[in-house]
């Protein structure tokens, strides 16, 4: 059972997400709690990537909301690397919801009532299950390394 169908709600849904994320970054710069420059390398990349989808989600760009599927899932590999506290729990939960909102949507991403080359057609459930796992375990990861921060 598909619980979100309606493109105008997916669209507020992820862009309040995006715009929470973009709120947490801010914090942490106008905190000065950003510990070295790749924290910092990373929270201006996301902004980028923000941006970028921005405009993808609004103008129902394909190509680049492409893009941003292959950023979202690169994401957590380059936060296992951060070394601020807050940034490393704001993918965590991002992970999280994700993986939440994709088991609402029966197991399909909620992305793809809009335009996108990632139909559920050209992907057979081998696929999916590799990204499941991947997800599973990055979660993992980033939860342990949080939990080990120093």
């Amino acid at each position: 059972m598909e619980l979100i169908k309606n493109v105008y709600m997916i669209k507020c849904l992820v862009l309040m997400i995006t715009f929470g994320i973009d709120m947490v970054m801010i914090y942490v710069l106008y905190k000065k709690i950003v510990y070295d420059t790749y924290d910092k390398i990373f929270i201006y990349m996301i902004f980028v990537c923000h941006v970028v989808f921005a405009v993808a989600v609004i103008g129902d760009i394909q190509r680049i909301l492409d893009s941003m599927h292959i950023c979202i899932f690169m994401t957590p590999l380059f936060a296992m690397f951060l070394r601020n506290y807050y940034l490393k729990f704001m993918v965590i939960m991002l992970m999280l919801i994700i993986q939440m909102l994709w088991i609402i949507n029966s197991n399909t991403c909620i992305l793809k009532e809009l335009p996108t080359s990632f139909e559920d057609e050209k992907y057979d459930r081998h696929t999916m299950n590799i990204l499941d796992i991947y997800t599973l375990w990055i979660t993992i990861l980033m939860i342990h390394s949080l939990y080990n921060y120093e």
